[in-house]
């Protein structure tokens, strides 16, 4: 599938395209499509968890639709980003990977220095910088959420019963994932 098609899939999902034709080694036009409508529903749902106080819950969406969008563009580009031989299995990376992919592949752009494990000394000094810095805060936050052995060795952490601190921090990230989704999307409109 060439570039053009893959933006028309993307902008335009009721596009008429081959649902088995596949996109990439990985994904299927029909699963290209879910892959991207889950990003969005994900996104979606995360709303409500807030309002219900599911900080934990909200924020492992927030981060979850920003993995489903990455592995769509990663996966649509698949052939243009690596070698057959030297292609990874792309529905296993992480979203850690994942981000750092599309930092790599400038879909993310990044306006501070990262140390060679991807990460800065201080998780508050990415939101210092562009977009691409300011989602490894959201990465963060997230595996603070989700990992307890994240949550126990980090220094700052949230507090999850703090509902007032946690509606900032929700709406921070909300943030965060919404102007991730705006330069994936601008990522494709520049393609040739």
């Amino acid at each position: 599938m060439d570039d053009r098609e893959v933006r028309e899939l993307v902008t335009d999902p009721t596009a008429s395209q081959d649902l088995d034709k596949p996109i990439s080694t990985t994904l299927t036009v029909d699963e290209f499509r879910r892959l991207v409508a889950l990003a969005g529903d994900l996104h979606d749902d995360a709303t409500p968890a807030s309002e219900g106080s599911c900080w934990r819950a909200a924020i492992f969406l927030l981060g979850s639709s920003i993995e489903a969008a990455i592995l769509a563009m990663a996966c649509a580009f698949e052939q243009r980003l690596w070698s057959k031989e030297a292609r990874p299995d792309l529905l296993r990376l992480e979203l850690g990977r994942l981000i750092r992919l599309a930092i790599d592949q400038a879909w993310l752009p990044v306006a501070t220095a990262i140390d060679e494990g991807g990460t800065q000394a201080d998780m508050f000094s990415s939101l210092e910088g562009d977009v691409g810095d300011a989602v490894r805060f959201l990465l963060d936050v997230r595996n603070m959420a989700v990992h307890p052995g994240r949550y126990i060795r980090s220094e700052v952490v949230p507090d999850f019963f703090d509902d007032e601190q946690m509606k900032q921090t929700f709406d921070l990230l909300a943030g965060i994932t919404g102007a991730v989704f705006e330069k994936l999307h601008d990522a494709l409109a520049i393609l040739p």
